[in-house]
């Protein structure tokens, strides 16, 4: 058996589509090539199967929803004075209800949800320079692109076997006698 393409020509030629994903813009900004490399590498990570675009990724969903509920706790003015324990009590408490959420059927990969969590926690602090804004603001805005370049990672991952899947070769008969 030997692959379709080799590894080296697969993984390179995907990375080059990956990066003109960067071109993928709303309101000039690029979608985060290294966010589209997180989700590459999860699919890889849980076993490069078809079925983890039904099994794994909606659960990005409750990470990329705690990370929007601790934004939102922490933009409040009430808690601007609070300093270290702003960040520290919020991101702890959304942390928990992650955990809690990530027992719910169909959102129960733990890698999944603390990466949607990570990535959009990450790209909503960069500021609204890191993605574009649109009317539903800033917070669910950074979450949309964020979710959009992880699936875009996993979509990458599936590329990347399917073109590697190894065939057989016509050319070894020594198994048919």
């Amino acid at each position: 058996m030997k692959p379709r393409i080799k590894v080296e020509f697969t993984v390179g030629f995907l990375t080059l589509i990956a990066c003109f994903c960067m071109l993928i813009k709303s309101q000039g900004i690029g979608l985060p090539l290294w966010a589209i490399f997180v989700g590459w590498a999860e699919y890889f990570g849980l076993g490069a199967s078809t079925d983890l675009f039904k099994k794994a990724l909606p659960s990005v969903i409750p990470g990329a929803v705690c990370a929007c509920i601790c934004l939102k706790l922490m933009s409040l003015p009430a808690f601007a004075s609070w300093g270290f324990w702003n960040g520290a009590v919020w991101i702890t408490l959304t942390v928990f209800l992650l955990m809690w959420l990530l027992d719910i059927p169909n959102f129960n990969v733990g890698l999944v949800g603390f990466n949607g969590y990570t990535v959009v926690f990450i790209i909503a602090t960069m500021g609204p320079t890191a993605y574009p804004v649109w009317g539903c603001g800033a917070i669910i805005s950074g979450a949309v692109w964020s979710c959009l370049a992880l699936a875009i990672g996993y979509v990458m991952g599936y590329l990347s076997v399917l073109l590697q899947f190894p065939k057989k070769d016509e050319t070894d008969i020594s198994s048919d006698k």
